[in-house]
């Protein structure tokens, strides 16, 4: 990747231009904050009120994974990572999983259980598939 290309990352999310090491702090936090925290968070909200209507926090947390996985495919194709196909069709994947959480009724006894699987593939996806592509730009 060429020198200019990796220190100014021009985020497709925030319009606004970021250092490539600013980029990898952020993305290891978003990943946890605007996914894993909000998955968290729809749970606990069933938790105390289980005819909650989290409509409006599904449909946050599926914009939120769309930009986050179209930065992470978008950033794997300017430094040639090896494994960006595998890597984009895992996120396909889980951007379609989020997405059903949209169709599904908070008052389906499942939904819990979709929640928990969705924050469980998001997490394995982050510890082994985001860790070799972090690994990978710091080799």
């Amino acid at each position: 990747m060429k020198n200019e290309q990796r220190d100014k990352y021009q985020s497709p999310a925030l319009r606004t231009p970021c250092s490539f090491g600013e980029f990898l702090s952020a993305g290891e936090d978003s990943r946890y904050k605007h996914i894993i925290r909000r998955l968290e968070g729809m749970r606990e909200k069933l938790q105390r009120q289980p005819r909650h209507d989290v409509a409006r926090e599904v449909e946050g947390l599926l914009s939120v994974v769309l930009t986050l996985t179209t930065t992470e495919d978008v950033v794997m194709d300017l430094v040639a990572f090896p494994h960006a196909a595998e890597h984009r069709q895992i996120h396909q994947s889980l951007c379609v999983h989020t997405a059903q959480l949209r169709y599904r009724s908070v008052s389906d006894p499942a939904f819990m259980r979709n929640l928990d699987e969705a924050r469980h593939l998001w997490l394995k996806h982050i510890e082994l598939h985001d860790r070799a592509f972090e690994a990978f730009l710091m080799s």
